[in-house]
């Protein structure tokens, strides 16, 4: 059997056709490793490579090897995600139970929070008592229960989810039911419906409590299960009952609802879940978000885009992010510009309908732009992932379609690696995933300078007189765009990332669906092959170089638009 090793083994030698520059790059001596592709072709029985003194050329069974070695180890990558991702607590199934009202209000909005959140983990849900839904957490038969409030446990967590007040439940035509309000004194000697305390110990003490501070103890003549069952008792005329004011809408037939004179409140349904829970589903996090109901972002349906500055700390660096926004109804999409642009090469969504009613943001990457930046020489990949993150939190985005280019594309990949729940899809523009991405930014290295101003000077004369499409538009703007103070800390952090980050695997190990875009100047690069073998969806831009958004922007936009079509709106 093919080991996940020998495939990237070969994978690195066929791409290469050198077994120094393979060596390299798998960071290993030459020997072990032509020794590996020898002991490989003895395994399967066939030739693999042709070689020679001077060169290394794949055999046709190579050729064929080499694609299911791509699937191998795609196949792989996802099962290491797949790991990783159900350890974070992002894949698994969670059994929630619920008391009787909590469907009415509170789980709808629960559930789609859940949804928005966490697309991966499988519900399950069950209906029954508080009593029951303690047992069911102390058992393990359920990970969280919205239950009523259980009080003091050190076994169990319980977080308030939705406090109300109490009213009294009178049959149509009681005396009392005509009243703007009730005395529940005036109750004392009524025929109550109440639920019993094995359901739900802590919610029955409450109204106890509440009947005694009104100067009686209840005397219940009739025993419902729920709620539910409890006001349709108290309709068909056999008592009163003391229920919480969200349990008595919609109104149930045949019962007049009012308030008491002297206001009681109580906590009516908590979200309660283990203390010590090994499970990495049920985590506080995960509470939280059952807790805080559906997720909403701030904001604002507009047709034109809002342009507003904000004001940040980034690892102590102090921030004034100059970004473009607009709002709308359907999932929003991030843009991370690359080196020497700015957010208004996106702004001209607005022009392409198929992007009506999404949310757009872009803004200016410190150190590009008209965004300030307290310490340019601060700035690097890790500190623009960081940034976005903060925009994003700012904005109050929690779950986005990833758009980015060149050294926004590698800012995308860093950030959808790290919060890769939050991420719907992912269009990679021509973003560093490989040691031979670096065209641009390797510069850093191979022309060296005594400072940035220098060296922006070189590289703006090199860009200007380059064959590729838009080259010499880019170096035109690129003193107006780039603090020349910044530029080390990007390229080299580019650099270090792209030939030792391992780059590929975190692109191919991604949850979401991905599109590599490339102009058809950089259709030679050798790793598109394995994209395609991976799943992921090659979009080649006709006429166009490394920059789509000024050699051909209709094309990019609808295959943007295309591919993002596809994905399921978790806003729609």
């Amino acid at each position: 059997m093919i080991e996940v090793r020998q495939a990237r083994y070969f994978i690195a030698v066929a791409e290469e056709l050198h077994f120094g520059r393979a060596a390299e790059r798998l960071q290993m001596s030459q020997p072990p490793l032509s020794q590996a592709i020898r002991h490989l072709e003895r395994q399967l029985g066939a030739q693999l490579l042709e070689r020679s003194s001077r060169s290394v050329a794949l055999t046709e069974p190579g050729a064929v090897f080499l694609q299911h070695c791509y699937a191998l180890t795609a196949a792989a990558e996802r099962a290491q995600v797949a790991a990783a991702q159900a350890q974070a607590g992002y894949l698994g199934t969670l059994t929630i139970g619920a008391v009787t009202s909590a469907f009415s209000e509170a789980l709808p909005a629960i559930f789609g929070s859940l949804r928005a959140e966490r697309p991966r983990i499988e519900l399950r849900v069950r209906e029954l008592d508080t009593t029951e839904g303690v047992q069911g957490l102390l058992d393990g038969r359920l990970d969280i229960a919205v239950i009523r409030h259980t009080g003091n446990d050190e076994r169990l967590r319980s977080d308030p989810l939705r406090r109300d007040r109490l009213v009294a439940a009178l049959p149509e035509g009681h005396p009392l039911a005509d009243g703007d309000s009730v005395d529940l004194a005036a109750l004392a000697d009524q025929p109550w419906v109440w639920i019993p305390r094995a359901i739900s110990p802590r919610y029955h003490d409450e109204l106890v409590a509440v009947c005694r501070q009104a100067g009686f103890d209840p005397e219940p003549r009739h025993r419902a299960n729920s709620i539910h069952s409890q006001l349709a008792m108290v309709g068909c005329g056999l008592g009163v009952g003391l229920v919480p004011h969200t349990s008595s809408q919609p109104p149930v037939p045949g019962v007049v609802c009012r308030p008491l004179r002297e206001p009681a409140h109580l906590v009516e349904l908590a979200v309660v879940r283990r203390a010590a829970d090994p499970s990495p589903l049920v985590t506080a996090r995960v509470a939280r978000r059952v807790r805080k109901g559906e997720e909403k972002h701030t904001m604002h349906p507009s047709n034109g885009f809002a342009w507003s500055r904000q004001e940040l700390t980034v690892d102590g660096v102090a921030l004034d992010v100059a970004t473009a926004h607009r709002g709308g109804a359907h999932a929003p999409i991030l843009f991370l510009h690359g080196f020497g642009s700015t957010k208004e090469d996106y702004t001209d969504i607005a022009n392409h309908a198929a992007f009506d009613g999404h949310p757009v943001v872009a803004y200016d990457a410190p150190g590009c732009g008209d965004t300030v930046c307290g310490d340019p020489t601060a700035v690097s990949i890790p500190f623009l992932v960081d940034t976005a993150v903060a925009v994003l939190d700012r904005l109050g985005i929690e779950r986005f379609h990833l758009v980015g280019h060149s050294m926004g594309g590698l800012t995308a990949l860093m950030l959808a690696a790290r919060h890769p729940d939050r991420v719907l899809s992912f269009v990679d523009i021509e973003g560093n995933v490989a040691p031979e991405d670096c065209f641009l930014s390797r510069q850093i290295v191979s022309h060296p300078a005594a400072d940035g101003a220098t060296f922006l000077k070189g590289f703006i004369e090199r860009n200007r007189r380059s064959p590729a499409y838009a080259a010499p538009l880019f170096a035109s703007s690129l003193p107006h765009k780039v603090r020349a103070d910044a530029i080390r800390g990007i390229f080299e952090s580019m650099v270090e990332l792209s030939d030792h980050g391992d780059l590929m695997t975190t692109f191919l190990g991604l949850p979401c669906p991905r599109m590599f875009m490339y102009g058809d100047q950089n259709a030679s690069l050798s790793y598109l092959p394995r994209l395609a073998a991976a799943g992921v969806e090659l979009a080649e831009i006709p006429q166009c170089g490394h920059f789509p958004m000024y050699s051909n922007p209709p094309v990019m936009w609808a295959r943007i638009a295309g591919f993002q079509g596809k994905v399921p709106d978790p806003w729609w």
